[in-house]
């Protein structure tokens, strides 16, 4: 990376994070000081949504200005970096499970907890599109995967048709993310009784410090890994860290899973659904972010690496 690129990098995310830190929370922050920002549970959920909207775009047309040659790497990366700072200052899921400790209201939460990942990703989405069409769409593909030596040779195997690899690289990268997730976000745990007396384990949500390293963590190498074998487009990615989320939340959200806690404290969640007490905004604002530092810097940090990576 250039020393230019770095500059550039830097005044992005400055401006960005500048921005959502606090133009942007002063529309985010919840009446509860240890609230959390979630469209879902968030006192004006419209005004929060058209406001992460309006800064994205804001935050994007500049990044666009300030990249320069280099737009269609950094430039998507402002409104992440953005949500990065809401991920950091909200606070977390303890809050909302003290507020509904009962199994239908657990079953709720957690359902509009998916509802309201698609809205997050929508807004990093847009921020994306935009780009993409300044940029142009046909650069970004030029850009984003090398032609495989089949199609050079003029025989096209099934592997090398664009969408087939995006549907791998997705399933991939949320299959490793899953996993990683539930490694990395996992908290202290203890056994406690449920109601036929078995023991069942059982854990608190993770800290701020630990979601931010787990969800990066975890999506960062997802990425690494996936392009490598996939080589799929950028959307693809960007996918994963919203479906992951609701893969977590609907999970989290299955009587099967609630009812053994049914006489236990209400900040108590199964250890296995752990990563599902990451809120919305921390998944796709830190895991987008990493998803597209991992998917420009994935040769690079494989050859870091001394591996041996995809070859056209």
């Amino acid at each position: 990376m250039s020393l230019l690129l770095k500059i550039r990098l830097t005044l992005i995310f400055t401006i960005s994070i500048a921005l959502f830190a606090t133009i942007g929370w002063t529309l985010a922050q919840p009446w509860d000081p240890i609230g959390t920002v979630t469209l879902a549970t968030h006192h004006q959920p419209i005004k929060l949504m058209v406001g992460a909207v309006m800064l994205g775009l804001i935050t994007t047309a500049v990044s666009i200005k300030v990249a320069g040659p280099d737009v269609l790497k950094i430039a998507p990366m402002a409104v992440p970096a953005g949500l990065c700072s809401w991920a950091v200052m909200t606070g977390n899921m303890e809050k909302l499970l003290l507020g509904h400790f009962e199994i239908s209201d657990r079953v709720e939460m957690f359902h509009n907890l998916a509802y309201g990942t698609v809205g997050w990703l929508a807004i990093v989405l847009t921020g994306y599109l935009l780009v993409v069409f300044v940029a142009g769409g046909k650069k970004m593909a030029a850009v984003s995967e090398s032609e495989p030596a089949s199609r050079k040779n003029n025989k096209m195997r099934i592997s090398d048709v664009w969408w087939v690899r995006g549907i791998g690289a997705l399933a991939l990268t949320c299959v490793i993310g899953t996993i990683l997730m539930k490694v990395f976000a996992r908290s202290e745990t203890v056994m406690i009784p449920d109601d036929d007396l078995m023991m069942i384990e059982v854990s608190t949500t993770p800290v701020t410090s630990q979601i931010i390293f787990a969800v990066g963590g975890a999506f960062l190498l997802a990425t690494v890994v996936s392009y490598q074998l996939f080589r799929g487009r950028m959307w693809c990615y960007l996918l994963a860290p919203a479906i992951v989320a609701i893969i977590a939340y609907v999970g989290a959200a299955r009587e099967a899973v609630l009812e053994p806690l049914a006489g236990a404290a209400p900040m108590f969640v199964i250890s296995s659904s752990t990563y599902a007490t990451i809120l919305p905004v921390q998944y796709v604002g830190v895991g987008s972010l990493m998803v597209m530092i991992g998917y420009w810097g994935s040769d690079n940090i494989v050859a870091g690496l001394g591996i041996h990576g995809h070859q056209s």
